[in-house]
């Protein structure tokens, strides 16, 4: 089981920015997301130390029970997505 992590827009810059959006999943998923919102929205540079700033800056997602990968194939299984 893998403990969920989250990052949040509102707390990254005490909210000047108006974005509201709340990022939550395992720490790969969470890191990719907010990567790529930071260098879309914001303008952050393309580099490792970007992602790595990110990476450093989540937290625990103590709103949401630890997960584990689901056990049946959903929507979201290999066929549907591209890896």
């Amino acid at each position: 089981m893998e403990n969920r992590k989250y990052v949040d827009c509102r707390e990254q810059d005490a909210g000047k920015s108006g974005c509201s959006l709340r990022i939550s999943g395992n720490e790969k998923e969470v890191t990719d997301a907010a990567f790529l919102h930071a260098v879309s929205v914001y303008g952050f540079p393309d580099t490792d130390e970007t992602r790595f700033q990110i990476t450093n800056s989540l937290k625990d997602d103590s709103e949401n029970a630890p997960f584990s990968t689901p056990s049946k194939a959903t929507i979201f299984d290999e066929k549907n997505i591209a890896h």
